[in-house]
């Protein structure tokens, strides 16, 4: 979890080459993590890792991987997940 916290703030100082060869392959195996909680921190911090990674990244890899997390097993995943994308969303709004 404390990788994931630093993951964000290392991927937006990288480029899109430096954060696909440093960063992503992290980010998306935290993603499928067996660990709940670490699932839980991907996605609160989803927002801010699309933001860091990019539209194209993002599109190409981040959101599979989230939208598999809103059918997680685990009902605080699921939740933390739904709770990131309304509060992405909010946030666009304004």
């Amino acid at each position: 979890m404390l990788c994931l916290e630093s993951l964000e703030h290392i991927a937006s100082m990288l480029n899109k080459e430096e954060n696909q060869v440093h960063t992503l392959n992290v980010l998306l195996k935290s993603s499928e993590d067996k660990s709940w909680k670490v699932r839980v921190c991907f996605a609160k911090k989803y927002p801010e890792f699309a933001k860091a990674f990019g539209d194209e990244i993002t599109q190409a890899t981040l959101v599979t991987n989230y939208c598999n997390l809103m059918s997680d097993a685990e009902p605080e995943v699921r939740n933390t997940a739904i709770a990131s994308l309304h509060r992405s969303l909010l946030d666009k709004r304004m």
